[in-house]
């Protein structure tokens, strides 16, 4: 059975707390437990993918410069991407390690000009489950069971039970998404490296 909704997902919750029965309504929530998946599954969606930064959910935008002039610090404002939840960096990402911005309040803050919009690489807020991989339902069941099972369950011993296996999964799947995306490695133009190379030759010789 595949799981595409919110409604399958705090099932599978119940599941790890041992709890019999189902939810059948977090958005028009009828009974405790529907209220306190309400309260719980944004919050833990959220903190999952700031955290975990899922493949599925990095995405590439251009950005518009906003007419704003900052009132320090920085000489540009451009407007974040509205779906975004975390910034990643800006332009190519072997540049990243030069870069100098801000994210403030839905804003990127720079010194950088950018023509035809910044280039920017942020983590969505996918809402949509069908878009979740395997690993990421089966670790958001079980963030989502921690944080529900003593409300529900009155039990330390299932809330325990339920953050032992978060601990070793959220290892598990990490591994995996790291392994599907593995880190770039930062390579230096030569222009680059000459430049550095002539600062360097510089600051000696004063």
């Amino acid at each position: 059975m595949s799981i595409n909704s919110k409604v399958e997902l705090c099932n599978m919750a119940l599941g790890h707390c041992g709890i019999t029965g189902s939810v059948n309504n977090i958005d028009s929530p009828s009974n405790s437990k529907e209220v306190t998946f309400s309260l719980w599954y944004d919050i833990v969606r959220q903190n999952l993918l700031k955290a975990l930064i899922p493949n599925f959910a990095i995405k590439r935008d251009t950005v518009a410069k906003i007419v704003e002039t900052p009132k320090f610090g920085y000489q540009y404002v451009y407007a974040a991407p509205s779906n975004s939840i975390r910034l990643l960096g800006v332009g190519d990402i072997e540049d990243k390690l030069d870069q100098r911005i801000s994210y403030e309040s839905g804003k990127i803050y720079t010194d950088d000009l950018w023509d035809g919009g910044m280039q920017v690489r942020f983590v969505e807020d996918v809402t949509d489950v069908t878009r979740f991989t395997p690993e990421f339902k089966h670790l958001f069941s079980l963030e989502l069971a921690s944080v529900t099972c003593l409300p529900l369950t009155q039990s330390l011993e299932k809330k325990a039970m339920v953050d032992k296996q978060l601990v070793a999964y959220r290892q598990s799947a990490s591994g995996i998404n790291a392994q599907e995306n593995p880190p770039i490695r930062r390579s230096e133009s030569r222009f680059r490296a000459a430049r550095n190379m002539d600062v360097a030759r510089n600051a000696s010789k004063k």
